[in-house]
């Protein structure tokens, strides 16, 4: 039964423990559905302003929305950013010191942004050097202060009334995912940093003693800042990934004292004791990549207490939420997804009024609100992949639980059956049958295996890709382009020169040229030899995210969130040609085998093709349900495949536009997809850390090849078919053959 599933209820002094019922989340019922961002939900933020409810979002499609909750009305749009907005905040120096509704954002456009809702307005703007991933307003002085983190690897404190950057905190190795204050002010920081003032001509004046700040980084690190004198106190590590969020608990324990609890996509969520600088537990249970970790206040019917609860819960790309007791350190509940979610991101605890509880379940362009209880608790959680906005009230949290998918069961023996049937049933073995069994026999027998394994020192890598004669492979990671021998197993050439991420590259056909494209708004060539940069394709407005020689290796083609497609000429530089029509940015190009023609996708759930010659939009394919993220042409030309956030391949004809096939199997999205040379077989990767392998007659999944520990985000197949590569967020790359 449903109250099975959810488990006892017990309360005690305002705490929750092993055996903590959450009958307070039952009766689930989707009221509301906002929705109008065209590109992913990044941020959302709550506030209550003058008896109005208001939600804002930052979405990758530039855009912040408001929204009147209680209204069920998308209320204004700001569109002044030029690329992606990571976070969305409510100022709160602006509500207390002038009685103001203002949104703050920042963006990798590299600005952090001030909106003033009453007039529509940009009203204040701070400038960085890099793109700003996380903002945070200080816990005191009614939140005068403003901390961002930033791709530079640094992080910026702000005097947000008159502007101006205090100072800059350097000591990360990789780029900062999350920053956080400290709301509580432990006098003990200002006995361990008596001796450094020295450096504390700014902040020691603005109140900032026995504050700190806590961030998150890619270099696997948490580091803990003193507010006072701009100093480094301490360093925590053990996560072996990426940290996604790291907090505060807001309170005081007997054992350990102030205490830190993070998450990260090594699938962990950790406890550490400030004082110490010690590792106190790590939380398992996640399968997926941990992305937000939040403490959970207890609302009971008489008052909101946050300050005796000892649960912390944490969001996974698993698509479970997990409630962890810190006091005996185990999982005292889990909420699990819907089928139809992708993971989740982000969630956050607000209180109420003492009416009811409301819970946010926000998804990608998507809210929803669910309410229980006596006292109101806002609960904010974004999933990756959907595009909506949904309330719900009255209910359990993402629903009832579902049973997990199993893997494809490998069928691809029948064909082998049906020809050997018809041998012994003919007693008549022709020519052709032979030669079906053979091929039949030479496909399903070749089964790939790890041959070598490549470790990148440049980051995360993006994309992989083989040289026309299969001896190398060009890869695109933080800011470098990478030539390795395939042979060898060793990194031959290392290409320098973009300011930003590098988000693809590739080879010539005749392999003297490499062609490479990032954030910095640019795509550059670059000789395949010496190295040197030939040409810089600077015309585009915002990141450019993928390019493609033509067959003739005349021209390049480049896509850009600039929402534009242009064609160069590969010699002078110069742009010949331009494609627009595409509402949204774009993502991914590639010239057919003829050259004729081009095929992209976008941030939206369409594929587009493109008349090069005339620059005129050719057909749109729909089917996909969420954001497609690659789209190729058959070898013959004749069928384009995509791969998408809604796990699946699709195959479709050029000719109709008619969807002819849809290839399902991997468990979260599916990140590329190609065909074989001999167009008889498909090769994908996906964020479920596999590469699968398909028959394209049948649909059938051939082979899963196992072995990175994260996304895989790139693959790639040799001219001959018989070598595989892929690259991970692992910072791998992997060759099979």
């Amino acid at each position: 039964s449903e109250e099975e599933q959810m488990g006892d209820i017990k309360q005690s002094n305002a705490s929750f423990s092993v055996d903590t019922n959450f009958d307070l989340f039952h009766s689930s019922k989707l009221f509301k559905t906002l929705s109008g961002h065209t590109g992913l939900v990044r941020s959302i933020d709550y506030s209550s302003f003058e008896d109005c409810q208001f939600l804002c979002s930052g979405s990758s499609d530039s855009t912040v929305c408001v929204w009147d909750v209680e209204n069920n009305k998308q209320i204004q749009t700001f569109n002044d950013h030029s690329n992606s907005v990571s976070c969305v905040k409510f100022s709160p120096y602006h509500r207390h010191n002038h009685r103001r509704n203002v949104i703050c954002s920042a963006s990798w456009d590299k600005t952090i942004r001030f909106w003033n809702m009453d007039t529509a307005t940009e009203v204040q703007r701070l400038d960085e050097q890099t793109g700003v991933t996380n903002i945070q307003f200080s816990t005191f002085h009614n939140g005068r202060y403003l901390c961002s983190a930033s791709g530079d690897k640094s992080i910026r404190l702000w005097d947000i009334q008159t502007s101006k950057q205090l100072c800059i905190l350097n000591g990360h190795t990789n780029k900062i995912r999350c920053v956080e204050f400290s709301s509580i002010q432990d006098n003990n920081n200002n006995n361990n940093n008596n001796n450094s003032k020295d450096n504390n001509k700014n902040f020691g004046l603005i109140g900032g003693a026995g504050y700190t700040i806590c961030s998150g980084s890619l270099d696997k690190t948490i580091r803990l800042w003193d507010v006072e004198t701009f100093k480094e106190m301490n360093i925590f590590e053990g996560h072996e990934h990426l940290v996604a969020s790291v907090r505060y608990l807001p309170y005081v324990t007997s054992n350990h004292g102030y205490m830190l609890y993070s998450a990260s996509t090594d699938k962990t969520v950790r406890l550490w004791d400030i004082r110490s600088k010690k590792e106190i537990h790590v939380f398992k249970g996640h399968t997926g990549a941990v992305y937000c970790v939040e403490h959970l206040p207890y609302a009971n019917s008489n008052c909101y207490e946050i300050g005796d609860a000892n649960v912390i819960c944490s969001a996974s790309s698993d698509n479970t939420i997990r409630f962890w007791d810190i006091r005996n350190q185990k999982q005292s509940h889990m909420m699990k997804g819907s089928e139809n979610d992708d993971g989740i991101i982000c969630l956050q605890f607000l209180p109420g009024n003492r009416k009811k509880t409301v819970l946010f379940y926000v998804m990608a362009h998507t809210v929803v609100e669910f309410g229980f209880g006596n006292n109101k608790l806002i609960q904010f959680v974004t999933s990756i992949h959907s595009q909506l906005i949904q309330l719900t009230k009255m209910g359990i949290l993402l629903g009832t639980a579902h049973t997990d998918e199993n893997k494809p069961q490998r069928t691809y023996s029948s064909e082998v059956k049906t020809i050997i049937q018809n041998w012994l049933r003919t007693l008549n073995i022709e020519l052709g049958w032979i030669k079906d069994f053979d091929k039949v026999v030479i496909k399903y027998a070749k089964s790939f295996r790890i041959s070598k394994v490549l470790q990148g020192q440049n980051g995360v890598i993006k994309s992989v890709k083989f040289s026309t004669d299969g001896r190398k492979i060009v890869s695109a990671s933080d800011e470098a382009v990478e030539i390795w021998d395939v042979a060898l197993g060793k990194q031959i050439q290392i290409f320098r020169g973009h300011s930003d991420w590098v988000y693809n590259a590739d080879f010539s056909p005749d392999g003297n040229i490499v062609v490479s494209c990032s954030g910095d708004k640019t795509a550059r060539l670059w000789d395949a030899t010496s190295g040197k940069e030939l040409i810089r394709l600077s015309e585009h407005f915002d990141p450019v995210w993928d390019v493609d020689f033509a067959p003739d290796g005349n021209t390049v083609a480049s896509g850009s969130y600039d929402k534009t497609i242009r064609i160069w000429d590969v010699k002078s530089g110069k742009e010949i040609q331009r494609l627009v029509g595409n509402s949204v940015g774009t993502s991914n190009v590639q010239y057919s085998p003829d050259g004729q023609m081009i095929v992209s996708s976008s941030k939206g759930t369409n594929i587009t093709l493109w008349n090069v010659t005339f620059g005129e939009k050719l057909k749109e394919l729909k089917g996909h349900i969420q954001r497609v993220t690659r789209a190729k042409f058959s070898p013959d030309g004749q069928f384009v495949i995509s791969c998408s956030s809604d796990k699946t391949i699709r195959i479709w004809d050029i000719e109709t536009g008619q969807e002819l096939k849809k290839l399902e199997g991997h468990l979260d999205v599916v990140n590329e997809a190609q065909y074989f040379p001999n167009g008889q077989t498909i090769v994908s990767c996906s964020n479920d850390n596999t590469v699968r392998l398909w028959d394209t007659k049948s649909g059938r999944e051939i082979q899963t090849l196992e072995g990175h520990s994260f996304w895989v985000i790139g693959v790639d197949v040799s001219s001959d078919g018989n070598t595989i590569v892929s690259c991970s967020f692992d910072k791998t790359i992997r060759i099979w053959e």
